[in-house]
């Protein structure tokens, strides 16, 4: 049995979706079709909405399933702390974290380490690949790695952990600013950006 407060909430959620022009599909009998890919969808939004401390309505859910949201760099996007999304300089640093994750994961692999991910929730599970990497793979990757860190240590002491706290752990930077000026120096050194 549905409680009064569902009853509302789904009756609500049908109407500002009604006027948003957003009508479901039907079923022959006038019923709205219940597809599965929906469900989990909306289980997804719904927790997500729960996470953020934000009411469940259509829109808001609509919001959440923008696929930067799942993750901590891209939260940071969306709210604007690189500037606007839609400005070069935010995109630069948006791919330019997105591209350290990418190093930092390929020198883990080529160590036979586990990723450090958030994504790899089963640490269990996951197996290093040192024995899949030629040995010009493997340096390339250590490489590479090298060059992304030290550059974000030349930046300063905060900027390295501000910078894998948010783009490989998927946590809050430790210092803004350090965030920023790392991300700043990735995109310079990924050439995303022209140095200022």
């Amino acid at each position: 049995m549905t409680s009064v407060a569902e009853t509302r909430r789904r009756k609500a959620a049908a109407r500002e979706a009604k006027a948003a022009g957003i009508l479901p599909d039907r079923e022959p009998n006038g019923r709205a079709t219940r597809k599965e890919a929906d469900a989990a969808v909306s289980v997804v939004a719904e927790r997500r909405c729960r996470e953020r401390g934000i009411a469940p309505t259509a829109a808001n859910r609509r919001a959440v399933l923008d696929p930067n949201e799942g993750f901590m760099l891209g939260r940071l996007y969306i709210r604007g702390m690189f500037g606007k999304p839609d400005e070069d300089k935010a995109k630069a640093f948006l791919g330019a974290g997105k591209r350290y994750a990418a190093v930092e994961q390929a020198y883990r692999l080529a160590k036979g380490l586990p990723p450090r991910s958030a994504q790899s929730a089963s640490y269990g599970a996951v197996r290093g690949g040192s024995e899949n990497w030629d040995p010009d793979s493997r340096k390339a990757a250590m490489a590479a790695h090298a060059s992304a860190q030290a550059v974000l240590r030349e930046c300063g002491p905060h900027v390295l952990p501000s910078v894998e706290d948010v783009c490989c752990d998927d946590r809050l930077p430790h210092s803004g600013a350090g965030l920023l000026a790392g991300l700043e120096a990735l995109a310079e050194h990924f050439g995303m950006q022209q140095k200022a």
